[in-house]
């Protein structure tokens, strides 16, 4: 490769990724996590085995939490798999969070959660949300956002695919570092 080529190469490189040597940014922080992660492939669905099946009547809320932070599969690469009743009449929506003790402060603030959600019906699978993304925020304790999502209540089954990182305080995010992944469902009423 000619040097000529080689420099443009490193300048136009440096410019997309947060301009090297200028400051980092919590924007910069937010782009190379997401880069760094490719997430949402419908393989989640169609081809994976749940790593959690949650087929109880329950109320209120029910989640699985990842037993450590090495999770993925060959058809859900660096995701937590988990698989939720569609019967389940109470389910008004779905979230994610970090397994791991939350972070605090400005800690929460570099901590990056993602969810994909999709529903089975007819013999197919629909995604409802693609790698929904979350910063932390903090209050009393760490939250993230959950995705809008429309249930559907001929479903059979539901599926959540999440993924939670820590991006350093400060400096660029080229590795996070990867925490247990939280996938619950939520709502309102009980299943009769």
């Amino acid at each position: 490769m000619n040097t000529l080529f080689t420099g443009l190469l490193v300048v136009v490189s440096c410019g997309l990724l947060l301009g090297c040597g200028s400051e980092p940014s919590e924007d910069g922080d937010r782009l190379l996590a997401e880069v760094e992660l490719a997430l949402g492939e419908s393989t989640c669905a169609t081809a994976a085995t749940a790593d959690a099946e949650i087929y109880t009547d329950y109320c209120g809320a029910e989640h699985s939490t990842s037993p450590n932070s090495s999770y993925g599969q060959t058809n859900c690469p660096g995701q937590y798999v988990v698989e939720f009743d569609g019967s389940v009449d109470f389910i008004t929506g779905f979230n994610h969070a970090w397994g791991d003790t939350l972070p605090t402060g400005s800690a929460c603030e570099h901590a990056h959660s993602y969810v994909s959600v999709w529903k089975f019906k007819n013999n197919g699978w629909t995604q409802l949300a693609n790698a929904f993304h979350s910063v932390g925020v903090y209050g009393d304790y760490c939250t993230f956002e959950a995705p809008d999502v429309t249930l559907d209540a001929d479903a059979e089954l539901y599926r959540t695919a999440t993924r939670a990182v820590q991006c350093p305080t400060s400096g660029l995010c080229y590795t996070p570092t990867v925490k247990k992944a939280w996938g619950y469902a939520f709502g309102t009423a009980c299943k009769p």
